[in-house]
């Protein structure tokens, strides 16, 4: 990787990224080779489960000062509270990073089944016009399914799968959930947004409201996807949108639909990229796009990567004034 033409304006304006994965350790490197900058900071949730994957990232990591492992790791179970918990160990990484060392606005929070649309200086003209709010896609319109994940609580149980393999799983109880703290309103955001620095210190560290409703969460199922905009929606969150819509610029996903054509395979209702998809995706503006599986089909990754190293190239010669 070549940083010698950086411009003054992404030095400027550091950003903060924090990776959950669990799987595929050469898929997440392909990520991060793809946002790595030396001004930039990284945080990297590997889960409890994935030992080889952790000792295989720990190794990499190492070699660079602005990326490290979570201080805290979780046992993630799907649609568990130990989802979010992840996502907020290493925001608290990141928030801690000394401000000296590392100036951050914005943090980014991704998978390891994303990857950028964008180069890095595209990136920080992005956030730039942001203006310092919180982008964080969601609806206060539930739907019957979204409702019954707060309504009732959860438990985690263990059971045994068709090949022997004891799991865990998130199951529905009987037992009706009380409201939410301090009459909050229940909301619906994606899991993977674009956060303040001052917006993460406050939900960490200092809301009452936040603790109590991160406390409220832990026995609703995919509590990620509502704890983000029920905080954001209040009048005194840093950086606070001030608006609740499902529009999402930082993020693309295609999304089930009999319009939607999907030429790799559909998972949890959003398409998982193939070749097919390329073309449509280097014509989008959002900053990342959701989901690819290199073990399905390599293409779509490597054709991006060409894209983004042109359009590198191309900034490079502007700079230059060629």
């Amino acid at each position: 990787m070549d940083f010698k033409h950086i411009t003054k304006e992404e030095r400027d304006f550091p950003i903060a990224y924090s990776i959950l994965a669990h799987q595929n350790a050469h898929q997440l490197m392909l990520l991060l080779s793809a946002i790595y900058a030396p001004h930039n900071v990284y945080c990297i949730h590997i889960d409890l489960k994935s030992t080889s994957m952790f000792e295989a990232v720990k190794e990499t990591a190492s070699c660079f000062s602005n990326v490290f492992l979570a201080t805290k790791r979780e046992d993630v179970v799907y649609a568990g509270f130990s989802r979010l918990q992840a996502d907020i160990n290493c925001m608290e990484d990141l928030v801690n990073v000394p401000v000296g060392l590392n100036n951050w606005t914005y943090l980014i929070n991704l998978c390891g089944q994303d990857y950028p649309l964008q180069t890095n200086l595209e990136i920080v003209k992005k956030l730039k016009t942001y203006n310092g709010r919180n982008v964080i896609a969601g609806t206060d319109k539930l739907q019957p399914g979204i409702v019954q994940r707060t309504k009732w609580v959860h438990r985690m149980e263990n059971y045994t799968t068709e090949d022997g393999k004891q799991e865990r799983r998130m199951i529905q109880t009987k037992e009706l959930k009380s409201p939410p703290p301090f009459n909050m309103t229940i909301l619906k955001n994606l899991a993977y947004n674009v956060y303040t620095r001052r917006f993460l210190r406050w939900v960490i560290f200092e809301s009452e409201k936040a603790k109590a409703l991160l406390e409220w969460s832990r026995d609703t199922l995919t509590p990620d996807e509502h704890y983000w905009l029920m905080l954001d929606a209040l009048e005194e969150a840093p950086g606070r949108r001030g608006q609740i819509s499902l529009s999402h610029p930082a993020r693309y996903i295609k999304w089930k639909s009999p319009e939607n054509f999907c030429s790799g395979y559909w998972r949890h209702f959003s398409c998982v990229f193939g070749a097919g998809d390329v073309n449509q995706l280097i014509q989008k503006q959002a900053i990342f796009a959701n989901k690819f599986d290199v073990e399905h089909d390599r293409l779509p990754l490597t054709c991006l990567r060409r894209h983004l190293n042109g359009k590198k190239i191309n900034e490079r010669l502007e700079i230059q004034g060629l």
